[in-house]
């Protein structure tokens, strides 16, 4: 296939679309390819996806554009691809093998055929109106790597908008607000269906009604929901009115069903008592107190914020309310900051004036988190005991730590460390003394820290117990490291003597034992360059003696 071929489907029906022939070239999808021949009407082109009776503006369309040709069901290597291009709308979704340009969608490479048929499914959304037209090339190929044998076709699709049906209007979210002595609001959503629809309140001291207002707007168009409202007045104080909406249009009525209203009694600011801050966290708090709404309406909110200037308002839970009583309204502040004071008051707003509580503070808590530990060493090690220390952070949550230590990693003893308790927010040491330890055995250990938040664990580490073996210094059983301290890690220890030395091992300074494997071990020459600058320990056995020399490493 050496050209590329653009093809469509746009109907939720399957529509074998009728071919139309060119004998110019294939440059655009409304034009055949003289390269691959005349259109062939054994090519059969088809589109699904858009309803026949039009498409709705702004729908996404699921297209399905396929290609059939009996003829080359059997060729194994039969392979097909289009080109296509939409006058309105847009393209999205692209299948493998194609690409997308603006309102064109066409195939990248040739997609194999299976028993003669080969589709593509891809998404058009429809635009905002217009009728739209869509032109398809398409090309079968019996991939022999010539034009031969190819069966290309065209097509030209026309897409119209859908024509909107009428029906009777919708009313609904019929509300009542803005009630006072003498006036109220009524207001709904009207959707006119399509027919232009006329809107008003009828409204009455019982279901027989006797009075009707025009709504604003007094008419609606359209299909989608309109908001309309009535003002009414001059009604008599601390009384119930019924009330509903009408709507008219070409096709039919629509009342919507009776409501009920009271207008207020005589009205009084509003009355703010019993003001407190409760269930104060680092970043929350519950602000609470009692309105009196005083027969009008009331919106209670609060303010609050780092200085008496506030700049922050949150609607209270309820947010409105109403009559002659008291009536309990909280608030959950959130996103606080910790360890920090805020200014609050209560605001009660009605038809007569707003009220404002006194000004209140309260103090956010210290902001917790899992507790730090670091700088963990085992020190002052003999025989029978080490001191295993610490720095722990408690993270302003009261921290309990301990030593786990034992042969393994599963540990199995654990000792509180001093002091076993920690709090606030900077470094304190901890230590413990182990003591009743095995000598020359090596031991896991680490720090345990434990607040309200949760558990932390220092890394693992180990310490081995010094041997009962008597232990001298290098030089006095005559042996000397040289250069000590050395600038590049590389030691030499020589002997002054034929005595053979045996256990060789080092350690770092936390009393870690480094593999022999990892060492340059050649001719009494111990290569630590690879390791960090600090002090070491050689440790070796001669005739039953331990030797230890410390390694310092610039």
């Amino acid at each position: 296939m050496k050209k590329s071929i653009l093809i469509t489907t746009l109907s939720l029906l399957t529509v074998a679309l009728i071919m139309m022939s060119s004998s110019g070239g294939m440059t655009n999808s409304t034009a055949g390819c003289t390269c691959h021949g005349a259109p062939s009407s054994s090519t059969v082109i088809t589109m699904t996806g858009v309803p026949s009776t039009g498409y709705v503006p702004g729908t996404a369309y699921s297209i399905t554009l396929s290609a059939t040709n009996i003829n080359y069901a059997a060729i194994p290597s039969a392979k097909a691809g289009f080109d296509l291009i939409f006058s309105a709308g847009t393209l999205s979704n692209a299948p493998a093998q194609t690409t997308i340009n603006g309102l064109e969608i066409s195939h990248s490479s040739g997609k194999t055929m299976t028993s003669g048929t080969v589709s593509w499914t891809f998404t058009w959304t429809a635009p905002t109106a217009g009728a739209v037209t869509a032109n398809i090339a398409l090309n079968v190929t019996n991939g022999n790597g010539t034009t031969t044998g190819d069966a290309h076709n065209i097509a030209t699709i026309n897409l119209l908008q859908a024509a909107p049906t009428s029906s009777a209007p919708t009313v609904s979210n019929v509300t009542s607000s803005a009630i006072t002595t003498s006036t109220a609001t009524i207001g709904a959503n009207v959707n006119a269906n399509n027919a232009t629809t006329t809107v008003s309140v009828e409204y009455g001291l019982t279901t027989a009604y006797g009075s009707t207002i025009a709504t604003s707007p007094s008419s609606t168009t359209g299909s989608t929901a309109t908001a309309v409202s009535a003002n009414l007045s001059s009604l008599s104080s601390n009384t119930t009115y019924n009330y509903r909406i009408k709507a008219v249009n070409s096709v039919g009525t629509t009342y919507s069903p009776n409501y009920t209203f009271t207008t207020a009694l005589s009205t009084a600011l509003p009355s703010v008592s019993n003001v407190t801050s409760s269930a104060i966290t680092t970043s929350a708090a519950t602000i609470g107190a009692n309105v009196i709404a005083n027969n009008a309406t009331t919106t209670v909110s609060v303010e609050y914020g780092l200085t008496t200037a506030y700049g922050s308002t949150l609607a209270t839970t309820p947010s409105s309310v109403n009559g002659s009583t008291s009536t309990s309204v909280s608030a959950n502040l959130t996103s606080l900051t910790p360890n920090t004071t805020y200014n609050y008051r209560i605001k009660a707003v009605n038809s007569v004036g707003t009220t404002y509580s006194a000004n209140s503070t309260f103090t956010t808590t210290i902001a917790t988190a899992l507790p730090t530990i670091s700088n963990v060493l085992a020190n002052a090690i003999t025989t029978n005991s080490a001191t295993i220390s610490g720095d722990v952070i408690a993270n302003n949550a009261t921290t309990s730590v301990s030593v786990e230590y034992g042969l393994t990693t599963a540990y199995g003893s654990t000792l509180a460390t001093t002091p076993s308790s920690v709090n606030g927010s900077t470094s304190t040491s901890a230590s413990a003394n182990l003591t009743s330890l095995t000598p020359n055995t090596t031991y896991n250990y680490r720090i345990k820290a434990v607040n309200s938040v949760g558990t932390t664990y220092s890394v693992n580490n180990t310490f081995q117990t010094n041997s009962t073996t008597s232990i001298i210094l290098l030089e006095d059983n005559g042996f000397i490291v040289s250069p000590n301290p050395s600038s590049d890690g590389k030691f030499v220890l020589s002997k002054q003597h034929q005595k053979e030395i045996s256990n060789i091992e080092i350690y770092n300074a936390l009393g870690s034992k480094i593999a022999l494997s990892e060492l340059s071990l050649q001719n009494f020459e111990f290569d630590l360059s690879s390791y960090a600058s600090g002090i070491y320990y050689l440790s070796f056995y001669v005739n039953g003696r331990k030797t230890i020399a410390k390694l310092i490493k610039n």
